[in-house]
């Protein structure tokens, strides 16, 4: 049996459908992508016709429908700077945005924004980035 239900707590189908799209946006792999997809067409029934019983998978839908934006941190070391761009990133609700950093992580395409003498910000969608800001409050307009 396949739980799809979303009560107080999202059902275990949703968490594992959002976790591998974003997983299959972060490091480009077609495998997570598509398994998630599966899922989403064996729940299509469902998300038509009570739509309202399944939110979470709702939003895994949503983010499966277009390319997400990439908030991507270019910085050498964890610092205070980099911790307030962190934070002006988070304050903006924007539930389909991913937020990547440049060391460290499997996402290739980030590991190619360098800092540029400090912590800076990237947004991309896709491989199309903006031009990097340091600034928290430009960076916040931008998400807007």
């Amino acid at each position: 049996m396949k739980e799809d239900y979303d009560g107080a707590e999202p059902s275990g189908n949703s968490v594992a459908i959002m976790t591998l799209l974003k997983l299959g946006k972060i490091t480009d792999r077609k495998d997570f992508t598509e398994a998630a997809e599966k899922s989403l067409r064996l729940f299509s029934n469902r998300l038509q016709q009570t739509p309202q019983a399944v939110p979470y998978m709702l939003q895994a839908l949503d983010f499966s429908l277009e390319e997400p934006r990439r908030a991507v941190i270019a910085c050498e070391a964890p610092s205070p700077p980099a911790s307030r761009l962190l934070h002006a990133i988070h304050s903006v609700y924007q539930p389909n945005k991913v937020v990547l950093g440049n060391t460290g992580g499997v996402e290739p395409f980030a590991k190619t924004l360098p800092a540029k003498g400090g912590p800076v910000v990237y947004l991309c969608t896709g491989v199309s980035c903006q031009p990097p800001t340091n600034d928290a409050e430009k960076l916040r307009a931008m998400l807007k």
